[in-house]
């Protein structure tokens, strides 16, 4: 499958992901301001993909990869080679991105595209005649339909990738305070109960409607688990718990903490070695930098910023121990999270509807009552009114 679908293809081979995508456009995006320079970002959606698609424009694609007819009735083919044929015999040219230079021109994820280009006539010009090649030759036409939830999308895919600012999730509770309590903008009834209580959950007395701060933390969280790359998050409660039950799997070391992070047991170095740690001149040293400056097996150098006192070297004695038996380096994969330790029975992989029920936790205990006011034996509207009462 790696042969024949494209490496620009965000989705249906192991490793990747829809929200690659997404990650990728925000750093090119950043690259160009940082830079001063101008690019244009196109996003395609094919309508109706696999209904409109000319049949045989399909299969001579299908066939110029090299398959026979019987492979041919079961693939598809995609737009990818009409682009990556333009990169090749330079008439597109992509733009360069980080320091490596490395040509991005396009990537994809089903029936949606992202196109990059620098902000140069010549260029759009260029990709609008592939477009219009494609147009003719597929049959299938460009364009996305505001009415349908796939077109929103990204605006829910966002609220999983960036922090959220406080005066936006203000203004998402105040929609929603709006709309439960039966108030309009230009007229606003009366809140009957503080939001905090209304976001309880249902056993702790009251409707469970999310809180969009928690929410916005635990899918950014999420993205921690996949790559071990920390954002910074609005809830330390939240951060701590997710720290505490991470398990992490050693690597090459170059994204684990040697102090920070729990990778020699269940409590990080600096908590176990506190004066040690406050002793190290490189706090924030990756494992794999302590380790280059290892002289020996055993020999750790932590750079302390004076020399140690008897006590002091008893101490770090203990820590040298305790590193005799830690993970080792290990070049050939990188740094990952081997577990989640509050997950589900029979389950180790980290779930964002366990950190947010842990968030919810911190509210209160549950109640027993809360069972007879939702026994959903009356109508909807009488429960209402019992937990309001």
């Amino acid at each position: 499958m790696p042969s024949i679908i494209c490496e620009t293809q965000t989705a249906f081979i192991g490793g990747r992901n829809i929200i690659d995508r997404v990650f990728i456009a925000n750093e090119v995006a950043d690259d160009w301001k940082k830079a001063k320079r101008q690019g244009l970002i196109i996003k395609l959606d094919f309508e109706k993909a696999f209904d409109s698609v000319n049949k045989e424009f399909l299969f001579s694609m299908l066939s110029s990869f090299g398959f026979g007819s019987k492979w041919i009735s079961w693939m598809k083919a995609w737009l990818n080679i009409l682009l990556t044929r333009a990169i090749n015999i330079g008439i597109l040219k992509g733009v360069l991105v980080g320091a490596n230079k490395l040509i991005l021109s396009h990537f994809q994820f089903d029936d949606d595209s992202i196109l990059f280009c620098e902000a140069n006539l010549d260029q759009v010009v260029i990709i609008k005649r592939i477009l219009r090649c494609f147009e003719v030759l597929s049959g299938l036409p460009l364009g996305a339909n505001p009415g349908r939830k796939s077109t929103w999308k990204p605006v829910l895919d966002n609220l999983s990738l960036f922090r959220m600012p406080e005066g936006v999730a203000r203004n998402f509770e105040k929609i929603e305070a709006a709309f439960l309590w039966g108030g309009i903008e230009l007229k606003r009834n009366v809140h009957l109960v503080k939001w905090l209580k209304v976001t309880k959950s249902v056993p702790q007395g009251s409707l469970g409607i999310r809180r969009i701060r928690d929410v916005n933390t635990c899918l950014l969280l999420k993205w921690v688990w996949k790559d071990i790359t920390f954002i910074r998050v609005q809830s330390r409660n939240i951060f701590n718990y997710f720290l505490d039950n991470c398990l992490i799997k050693v690597g090459d070391c170059r994204k684990i903490k040697f102090w920070h992070d729990k990778w020699c047991g269940v409590t990080s170095l600096k908590d176990v070695f506190p004066s040690l740690f406050t002793l190290s001149s490189v706090k924030s040293g990756s494992l794999y930098f302590f380790y280059a400056t290892k002289t020996s097996f055993n020999n750790w150098n932590f750079l302390d910023i004076r020399a140690l006192y008897a006590w002091e070297l008893a101490v770090k004695v203990r820590l040298l121990a305790l590193l005799f038996s830690a993970p080792t380096l290990s070049l050939e994969c990188v740094d990952s999270l081997l577990a989640w330790a509050a997950a589900v029975a029979g389950s180790s992989i980290f779930s964002m509807s366990s950190l947010y029920s842990f968030s919810t936790s911190l509210l209160g205990p549950s109640l027993s009552m809360c069972k007879f006011i939702w026994n959903h034996t009356l109508l909807p509207k009488i429960h209402f009114f019992g937990w309001l009462a």
